[in-house]
């Protein structure tokens, strides 16, 4: 390219001081959605998202029925003939921008990555117009996993098409953990969204299996002598190193999660991955890797407190296959599931938008 490319990023959350945690050895590069391996690759990322400022009333509204911040809309007009892409690796934030993309093209191209089908609820058909708009005016359209590209094939203009992509850990930044667990240690739960940790404590409790589990605001999970909670007031507080220390010694990961039909708990997941633990888990379809059939994990059917319990004893008298089911993790996520790979996907998505930008 003779001319430096710009790519314009929106997000929910500052990638900008990700990007800087991720440097600094803090966090690691999945959470990035590919913007390291855009720059890599000689693009010019420019984060025109909010940072940490806190949204308003009426921007958590629009955000609820899937258009995102006005003021992002602002932000891309500023940009609007100048940058080749227009990137949100969050579906919340460009709705606005997708909707101006159809009334008034530009050479910029509009990626996006979609995390969840629209939700349910008084909102609903409103959310439904919203990502019908959405999908038209985005230029190149990809999901976390093929089980969301099947969800919003409806909603999706026929022309246009869905790009299943393959979010997986940077399995370098894991290497200081790869360590095997200790088979007496107690169950681990994390997690900050969709979580069921009170049906959770009451399975450990009644199955007298020890768990330790680690969130935001965890004041309402009672402590007893088979139950700990290591509870932050904000995500800055909960360093992901030191959240690593305490779950490596655990040779099981636990990921309940409330009934819903959005995606949830997969960062949760790519860190058992990573660590190679298995994993005992809510079933959510919006989930397309089958912990199950690969041989590293365990459904159990939402708000099955009595499934969780007896999956909890099952793991307690099955010590020496939760570690065998661990190292299928880890072999997985080397072998398919893993951050390069998601990264050549998101290339091969992205490459062809960059080229008839160039000539655009």
């Amino acid at each position: 390219m003779s001319v430096q490319q710009v790519v314009l990023v929106f997000n929910n959350y500052s990638l900008e001081r990700v990007g800087r945690e991720v440097v600094m050895g803090h966090k690691p590069a999945h959470h990035l959605f590919g913007l390291d391996h855009l720059a890599a690759k000689g693009l010019m990322v420019v984060h025109a998202d909010a940072g940490e400022e806190r949204p308003s009333a009426v921007e958590r509204f629009f955000r609820r029925c899937g258009l995102g911040p006005l003021r992002n809309l602002f932000s891309a007009l500023d940009h609007w003939n100048k940058a080749a892409l227009i990137y949100a690796p969050c579906q919340t934030e460009t709705g606005w921008v997708a909707l101006f993309k159809n009334l008034k093209p530009t050479r910029a191209k509009l990626a996006v990555v979609y995390h969840h089908p629209p939700g349910g609820g008084k909102l609903a058909l409103l959310r439904e117009s919203a990502l019908r708009l959405h999908l038209a005016g985005t230029d190149c359209s990809m999901t976390l996993g093929s089980h969301l590209a099947q969800k919003l094939k409806r909603f999706c203009p026929q022309e246009k098409s869905l790009t299943p992509l393959a979010w997986g850990p940077e399995l370098g930044f894991y290497n200081h953990w790869r360590r095997a667990p200790d088979r007496s240690a107690a169950y681990v739960a994390t997690g900050r969204t969709g979580r069921d940790f009170s049906l959770l404590a009451r399975a450990a409790e009644q199955a007298r299996t020890p768990l330790r589990i680690f969130g935001l605001n965890l004041e309402g999970i009672v402590e007893t002598t088979f139950v700990k909670r290591i509870s932050v007031r904000s995500e800055a507080d909960l360093d992901y190193q030191a959240l690593l220390d305490q779950i490596v010694s655990s040779p099981l990961h636990c990921i309940p999660l409330v009934p819903g039909g959005a995606l949830c708990g997969m960062t949760s997941l790519t860190d058992a991955l990573a660590l190679g633990r298995a994993v005992f888990m809510t079933r959510n379809h919006m989930v397309d890797i089958n912990i199950e059939k690969l041989g590293f994990g365990r459904w159990i059917e939402p708000g099955d407190e009595a499934g969780w319990t007896a999956a909890l004893r099952w793991a307690h008298d099955h010590p020496f296959e939760l570690l065998k089911m661990g190292v299928r993790a880890r072999e997985y996520a080397e072998q398919e599931r893993n951050y390069g790979k998601f990264c050549s996907e998101l290339w091969s998505a992205l490459e062809p938008l960059l080229a008839e930008a160039a000539v655009s």
